[in-house]
C-alpha cells in the first residue's frame, strides 16, 4: 500500500475534560495525553503527514493507516459505512490495557499492532528518558525492520510480540518505522 497519511483518529472522550492546571484552566484528554505532540513525532520520522482528528472528520481509509483507541473502530466503521474487520487491519490501538489479555485480543482481532497504555504514559511523562521498545505488533513486520524480541509467554502470540530495535530507540520513533513496514505488507 502506498502510505500517503496517518490519521491519529480521536472520539468524543477525547474532548472530555481529565484534569485542570494550576490556574484552574480545564485540561481535555486530547491535552493530557499529549497526542498531537506524538503524531508531530511520528511525522518527524516518517516523513508522510500525521494528522489528528475527531472521527467525523475522517473521509477516507484509503492509502492511510489509523492510530486510535480500540473502541473507536466501531464509531470509525459507522461513519464510514464500512465493516469494522475492514477497518482493524488499517488500525494500530493506543492505549490497550496491560496484557495478556489485551495482546491475545489484539491478535485475534487481527489489528495492525498496538502500545499498551503504561507504555505510552512513559513517552509521555519521561520523553527525554524514553527507554525505547514497547510496540506490540506482528512478528512478520518486526523481522522485516530487523527489529527483536524476547519469548515470553506473556508478551507474544504467535503472530505478534513486544519488540525493540537498536538503530530506532523512541517509541514514535520505533512506531514510525513499524507503519512504514507494515504500509509495505498490506
Amino acid at each position: 500500500m502506498q502510505l500517503d497519511v496517518v490519521n491519529v483518529v480521536l472520539t468524543d472522550d477525547w474532548r472530555v475534560v481529565v484534569d485542570e492546571t494550576d490556574q484552574g484552566r480545564p485540561v481535555t484528554k486530547r491535552e493530557y495525553e499529549d497526542i498531537d505532540a506524538f503524531a508531530g513525532v511520528i511525522e518527524d520520522w516518517l516523513g508522510v503527514p500525521v494528522r489528528v482528528l475527531d472521527v467525523e472528520s475522517l473521509l477516507s481509509v484509503d492509502r492511510t493507516l489509523l492510530i486510535c483507541e480500540e473502541s473507536a473502530v466501531d464509531t470509525i466503521a459507522e461513519h464510514l459505512s464500512a465493516a469494522a474487520q475492514d477497518v482493524v487491519p488499517l488500525a494500530f490501538f493506543l492505549n490497550i490495557p496491560l496484557r495478556p489479555h489485551s495482546t491475545e485480543r489484539v491478535d485475534r482481532l487481527g489489528a495492525a499492532g498496538a502500545i499498551e497504555r503504561m507504555r505510552y504514559a512513559v513517552w509521555r511523562d519521561e520523553r527525554a528518558d524514553d527507554p525505547g521498545g514497547g510496540i506490540f505488533g506482528r512478528k512478520d513486520v518486526a523481522t522485516s525492520m530487523g527489529a527483536h524480541w524476547k519469548p515470553s509467554v506473556l508478551s507474544e502470540t504467535p503472530r505478534y510480540a513486544f519488540f525493540e530495535h537498536e538503530g530506532h530507540p523512541t517509541l514514535p520513533d520505533l512506531l514510525a518505522e513499524y507503519l512504514r513496514s507494515y504500509s509495505k505488507i498490506l
